[in-house]
């Protein structure tokens, strides 16, 4: 069972961090402070967590309780929820194959830039929803705009986020890359490593590119 813990620090500064467990296990840690690596932030936080089992409750008994229920209960109960909540709206539409707000993503991704773990988290879930629903034309505009984002990182010298925003993205291509968007994939990496001025994220991508395609041929074109 997959899922993740956020939460704000505060010591003399404010961090976010963000741990993702994967079967009891961590899976991966990040949070924004400056001091890189496992951090004293995350240590505190997972003592917490190893002090406090019921921060990870659950309810083993919602399935009973929905099915127990009729349809009409679950239009009651579903409806004034999706009405006043946008997200929930568009993580509805996006289950039942419907039409979604697209500028919405785009703007949350955007939003969030200068919340690192806030970008992180949004790569972690809503990117991979998308992906599991097949929204492909969606997520290249979505990767556009982390490469904005990157862009800003390394502008402002946010080594750390930059760093784990670059290796995101080269998991991203992969993952990408193995779906059924494969020439999408080949498309947008080919314009990344033609265009950009980041040497870092070129060479990651061209190392990625040169596994499945010639990467010599697209300096010949």
């Amino acid at each position: 069972m997959k899922s993740s813990k956020d939460t704000t620090v505060i010591v003399y500064h404010e961090y976010d961090l963000r741990i993702n467990f994967e079967n009891d296990c961590i899976k991966s840690m990040y949070c924004n402070c400056p001091f890189e690596g496992n951090c004293k932030h995350l240590a505190g936080v997972l003592y917490y967590a190893d002090n406090h089992p019921e921060i990870f409750k659950s309810d083993p008994d919602i399935y009973t309780v929905m099915d127990g229920m009729s349809s009409d209960e679950l239009r009651e109960f579903l409806i004034p929820e999706l009405i006043n909540d946008y997200e929930l709206s568009n993580k509805f539409r996006l289950f039942t194959n419907q039409d979604i707000d697209e500028e919405y993503y785009i703007e949350k991704l955007k939003n969030s830039w200068d919340n690192s773990t806030e970008v992180f988290k949004f790569i972690d879930d809503d990117m991979q929803s998308l992906i599991n629903a097949g929204r492909f034309d969606l997520i290249f505009k979505l990767c556009d705009v982390l490469i904005l984002i990157l862009d800003e990182y390394n502008y402002e010298h946010m080594w750390y986020a930059y760093e784990n925003l670059c290796e995101k993205l080269e998991k991203l291509m992969c993952q990408l890359i193995s779906s059924e968007c494969r020439n999408q994939a080949k498309e947008f990496m080919a314009k990344v490593i033609l265009d950009s001025e980041d040497e870092a994220l070129s060479d990651g991508f061209s190392f990625i590119y040169s596994k499945y395609w010639d990467t010599d041929a697209l300096f010949d074109e």
